[in-house]
């Protein structure tokens, strides 16, 4: 469709883009994650559970190529958390196996929950493209970007909006 030749064209360019629950999942139905112009391998489905979560979650940063994640580190102090809202987030694929190593030895496995609680693949809960500039997630980090939004309001809690920094730093960069 034309739309998805224009999204296509765009992060061929090399610029980033961002797709948030509901736009992970329009990211993977483009192909345009995990790998671009490949077959479809992954899906997003049901949680495990069958049920809408509506929660905050923590969450770790695996060495990845993801431009949006660059340089941020788990939280020693203040675990990081996102809220999580869905229904259908649970990451899977035919042969969990064979693409978890892939996703794994290219590096493109930026965030992943602490703990299991919608069955996703590895407790994966989001997905960058091969370049590090297409960024799918279930979490929300739009929705941790102050420490009032967060749960525990503790200074230096929210830690969202620095997945954005790291965006404008990479397009000022280039």
């Amino acid at each position: 469709t034309f739309a998805s030749d224009e999204l296509r064209d765009f992060v061929r360019r090399g610029n980033p883009v961002i797709g948030i629950c509901n736009g992970f999942q329009a990211l993977v139905k483009l192909g345009l994650l995990p790998w671009p112009d490949a077959p479809q391998e992954i899906a997003l489905a049901h949680n495990s559970a069958g049920d809408f979560i509506n929660r905050w979650v923590e969450v770790e940063f695996p060495e990845s190529i993801c431009i949006w994640t660059k340089g941020i580190e788990d939280g020693a102090k203040i675990p990081i958390q996102f809220p999580v809202r869905h229904g259908e987030g649970r990451v899977t694929a035919a042969d969990e196996s064979k693409i978890l190593r892939e996703l794994k030895r290219r590096r493109q496995i930026p965030l992943r929950y602490r703990q299991d609680f919608n069955g996703s693949m590895d407790r994966i809960a989001c997905l960058c493209d091969p370049s590090g500039v297409v960024f799918g997630l279930m979490p929300h980090p739009e929705a941790a970007v102050s420490d009032w939004l967060h749960p525990s309001k503790e200074k230096g809690s929210a830690r969202g909006l620095d997945i954005f920094k790291n965006a404008k730093r990479y397009v000022d960069e280039r």
